[in-house]
Parts: C-alpha cells; sequence; structure tokens
C-alpha cells in the first residue's frame, strides 16, 4: 500500500513540473493558458464567490446590529447605569474602587 501511494505521489509531482515547464513560461511571454471558454468559467467562478462572500456575516457588522438591537430592547425610562449594555460590569466596578 506504501508504494501504492508513493508512487502516485511521483506522478502528482511529475505533473505539477510538466505544468510549471509549459505554463510558467507560456504566461510570462503573454499566451493565455485557458481557452477563452476557460476564462469565462473562471470569470463565472470568482463572481459566485464574491457573491456568496456578500451573503455570509460579517463579525463587525453582525455585533453592531446585535448591540442596536440591545439598545431597542431596553426600557425607555431604564438609564444605562441599571444594568442596561453600557453600564460597566462588575469587573470595572471592583478595580476603580481598589
Amino acid at each position: 500500500m506504501t508504494i501504492v501511494i508513493v508512487g502516485m505521489l511521483l506522478a502528482l509531482l511529475l505533473a505539477l513540473g510538466v505544468v510549471a515547464l509549459v505554463a510558467v513560461p507560456a504566461r510570462r511571454e503573454g499566451r493565455e493558458v485557458l481557452t477563452p471558454q476557460g476564462e469565462q468559467l473562471v470569470q463565472q467562478a470568482r463572481d459566485r464567490v464574491v457573491d456568496l462572500r456578500d451573503r455570509l456575516p460579517t463579525p463587525g457588522r453582525d455585533a453592531g446590529e446585535r448591540v442596536a438591537g440591545n439598545a431597542d430592547q431596553r426600557a425607555p425610562g431604564r438609564p444605562a447605569a441599571e444594568g442596561g449594555p453600557t453600564a460597566p460590569g462588575e469587573r470595572q466596578q471592583t478595580t476603580r474602587h481598589g
């Protein structure tokens, strides 16, 4: 089994070497490696990635929405010092007093 895996790795390295010998110099000379149809497929894939990335939740944006939601949920007559989201925590209060 080990011989098969080592053989597959050698074949993979050989294939990567051939691609590097052919594609890299061609790209440096300004020739396109892919056909126009291949370039179109790559562009479509990039567009999909951008669309999906825009749909994913962003940690900073979600945190801002949660904070705004917490502020909306606070009772209108209740000040922040009574335990609202902007009130200092217990640890901060003990640190201030010594």
